[in-house]
């Protein structure tokens, strides 16, 4: 931004300084030649033309400096083009690689494998703003010796969030609450006969969202502990619930019959 200003400074300075010094040798050549009245108009006419000159480069000046500093944030791009405010788009989502769910902390630290997923939901919008209304897991698998789950259920739908690009240029699509409760998810394992439930919420994830060859978003919540932000769980506490895998992003048309190209991209502020 300091850059963009000072360029902005410069070319008015450079160029108020030009017209200036132009504006006095012609008015120096002007008064010099008083005797000859049609010179003298002429020279006047000179500096008449440099003065609209002038105003013609601060007008340049104004619309380039007005230009470099147009807003940009990260938008939902749908069959190539930015929504447009006040629309919402159709997002269908399907599992790419199996969902894994963790509470790191909690007795033999059970892990459930979601491998199925149904009605799985959402809509993007304008800026980057998007959500996922609804789904819910319908096959699932208990990884962790002498330990069965049920498959986890999603809480508090709708889960609001918003997408940004970081300084290295990846997009995220961070988690919000929406009033309700922060997005999470509810396993019920039992263990040694003894049955516990276990509610795991995050307003912290902010999974990678990255354009696929396919004209869709790919979705992904990586595994390692230390590239992600965890959850607060029930039973093992806070910053305990991990949650990996990925997902898949389609565009649906209004009637829901249409596939649509998704991507993600920089763009200007819509209004």
């Amino acid at each position: 931004m300091g850059y963009a200003y000072w360029g902005r400074a410069r070319c008015f300075s450079d160029q108020w300084a030009s017209a200036r010094f132009g504006r006095i040798q012609a008015s120096k050549e002007a008064v010099s030649q008083v005797s000859d009245e049609g010179k003298v108009d002429d020279e006047m006419k000179k500096v008449n033309i440099l003065g609209v000159s002038l105003l013609a480069v601060l007008a340049f000046c104004a619309v380039s400096a007005g230009a470099a500093f147009a807003e940009e944030t990260a938008q939902w791009l749908v069959s190539g083009a930015s929504i447009a405010l006040g629309t919402a788009v159709n997002v269908d989502i399907s599992l790419h690689e199996a969902i894994l769910l963790e509470d790191m902390n909690a007795t033999l630290k059970p892990d459930i494998l979601c491998t199925a997923i149904a009605k799985a939901l959402g809509f993007v919008y304008s800026n980057g703003v998007d959500e996922i209304i609804e789904g819910e897991c319908t096959a699932a698998e208990t990884m962790t010796s002498g330990v069965t789950c049920v498959a986890p259920k999603p809480v508090d739908f709708p889960w609001l969030t918003e997408l940004f690009e970081t300084a290295a240029g990846v997009f995220l699509d961070r988690l919000l609450s929406d009033g309700k409760g922060a997005p999470g998810w509810e396993a019920e394992c039992t263990a040694f006969g003894i049955k516990v439930n276990d509610v795991c919420k995050t307003e912290s994830g902010a999974p990678p969202q990255e354009n696929s060859t396919e004209e869709e978003v790919l979705s992904t919540f990586p595994e390692n502990p230390e590239e992600i932000e965890l959850a607060d769980c029930t039973v093992g506490g806070e910053d305990q619930g991990l949650l990996a895998g990925s997902l898949l992003l389609k565009a649906l048309s209004a009637n829901g019959l249409e596939l649509l190209s998704l991507a993600v991209s920089l763009g200007p502020v819509v209004e």
